[in-house]
């Protein structure tokens, strides 16, 4: 159902010699009706690179557009609202999405998966939502994409106008998350969820800093 893949990076080695991997680089499809290409995957595989199951799904970071004359082209949205971590030891595997349905709340949804892909717990943040305007989209896009007018503006008609809600995502050694929010031009609000899905709290940071790892409850 899937199909062959050119390499895969590798977030976890299990003692069996099987690997926690999302592969990448797909070349040959094999009729795989199944598979998405917009999305990624976690899977486990044996020391072979066989396929044992799939673990998790979300969606890549990557948008697809086309030019006038129809030539296509793909590249990592900067405002990718979708995140995930991986433990060390393959047994947690964290991914973070951002519900935008709801016109004046953003909700994190963060959903953490055992080393079979069965739910752990899913748990949600609700936060206020920010659109860009036009100009501040203009100078995300710059700042990307430099000042190429054509290359730039084929690009940034496409970002999405809603502002991330998660600056940073760390996965802590004992499977605590810790979530840094977008914040104000003063904050930043850091939310922790402990290995079983409860909320252990919340604190600020200066506008400037975000959680960028964890160690048994200490953060950096």
């Amino acid at each position: 159902s899937f199909p062959v893949f050119g390499s895969m990076r590798v977030f976890a080695l299990y003692p069996d010699g099987q690997m926690l991997v999302i592969p990448r680089e797909a070349t040959v499809s094999s009729g795989s009706t199944g598979y998405d290409p917009k999305a990624l995957y976690v899977l486990r595989v044996n020391e072979d690179g066989v396929i044992q199951r799939v673990i998790a799904k979300f969606p890549s970071n990557f948008i697809d557009g086309a030019t006038p004359k129809g030539d296509k082209f793909r590249f990592p949205n900067p405002l990718n609202q979708s995140l995930f971590r991986i433990s060390p030891d393959g047994m947690r595997t964290v991914l973070v999405s951002v519900d935008t349905t709801a016109k004046q709340t953003d909700t994190v949804v963060v959903r953490a998966l055992n080393e079979r892909g069965d739910t752990v717990f899913t748990q949600k943040v609700a936060y206020p939502a920010l659109r860009y305007t036009e100009t501040q989209i203009d100078s995300i896009g710059r700042v990307q994409w430099g000042n190429d007018t054509e290359y730039r503006e084929r690009r940034t008609k496409l970002l999405p106008r809603r502002a991330p809600a998660v600056a940073s995502l760390a996965l802590d050694v004992d499977k605590s998350v810790w979530i840094t929010l977008r914040g104000t031009a003063a904050t930043k609000p850091v939310v922790g969820i402990d290995a079983a899905g409860k909320f252990i709290g919340k604190f600020e940071l200066p506008a400037r800093r975000v959680v960028k790892a964890a160690n048994m409850g200490r953060v950096w």
